[in-house]
């Protein structure tokens, strides 16, 4: 499916805009939007390691899990997508995962709400892992919404528990009240990330592994999620294997690579950085 317009429809179980059970498809370059469900309000994929590449998905509505996309039992790729401007009543505003080790590169998950839990992400029993993501401004400043831009659980079991640990590389997260939550027993991996503007930049009984913070501005343009000039996520990544951005622009374009989903063209301007050491949460 590429370059169609998924958009107004209604479904009263999953998948307001689409539903995959059991597919392999390929959804490319199109705009998901307006759609509502009780679960995956955009996009359901369920039993689908589908590949979901360059697509709009905004604007949709869940009143259970996943107001934009919900993942369940699969591990898909999601590629240069922007989940953008979604809400769901109860977990995961812009996203939804349940059972999956998907993969997500160069996306971009902003200003999203969720008003029970996770309003960028609620991410359960799962192991992902993400590149160069942008996470900005879910539930900031929305009455009622839950700030968090990612919601980390994992599921008891009849015997023991079942944790979620996730894999984050050189990634952007700003503008929240937490911006990212880990529940007991669960762990997240952070490789090179710039934070700014979270009340709180983690919080929860989990554990953090955070190798270079950056502190600094991201300085976006006037979309929210393109870099200008003065941000100070350019050139202070690492090498994650990538040769391109969410727009297919090449990586890098100066001295070194670019945090978050868009590698900036251009001439940077004068930057100010502030490094973090080597920190554990426990």
């Amino acid at each position: 499916m590429h370059s169609n317009t998924i958009m107004s429809n209604t479904a009263s179980w999953a998948g307001g805009g689409l539903w995959l059970s059991s597919s392999p498809a390929v959804l490319s370059d199109n705009t998901i939007t307006s759609n509502d469900a009780l679960y995956g309000g955009g996009l359901t994929l369920f039993h689908s390691s589908a590949t979901v590449t360059g697509n709009a998905i905004t604007a949709n509505r869940a009143e259970g899990e996943g107001g934009g996309v919900g993942i369940v039992n699969c591990d898909p790729g999601l590629v240069s997508n922007v989940i953008l401007g979604n809400s769901v009543d109860h977990q995961g505003g812009g996203l939804y995962l349940y059972n999956s080790d998907a993969t997500f590169t160069n996306n971009v998950i902003a200003d999203n709400t969720a008003r029970t839990l996770g309003s960028g992400m609620y991410l359960q029993r799962s192991a992902p892992q993400f590149l160069h993501t942008t996470i900005a401004r879910n539930g900031w400043s929305k009455p009622g919404a839950d700030g968090v831009g990612l919601y980390v659980i994992g599921w008891p079991l009849d015997e023991g528990y079942d944790p979620s640990t996730v894999s984050m590389t050189n990634t952007i997260i700003v503008s929240h009240t937490v911006g990212l939550t880990l529940i007991e027993g669960n762990s997240a991996s952070l490789h090179t990330t710039l934070w700014y503007g979270n009340s709180a930049d983690w919080a929860g009984e989990g554990i953090v592994d955070s190798i270079v913070g950056v502190r600094g501005r991201p300085m976006f343009d006037t979309d929210g999620y393109h870099l200008t000039a003065w941000s100070d996520a350019i050139d202070r990544a690492l090498d994650a294997g990538l040769t391109t951005d969410i727009d297919g622009d090449a990586r890098p374009q100066n001295l070194r690579y670019d945090l978050g989903a868009d590698e900036f063209v251009g001439t940077p301007g004068a930057r100010r950085h502030t490094y973090l050491p080597f920190t554990m949460h426990n």
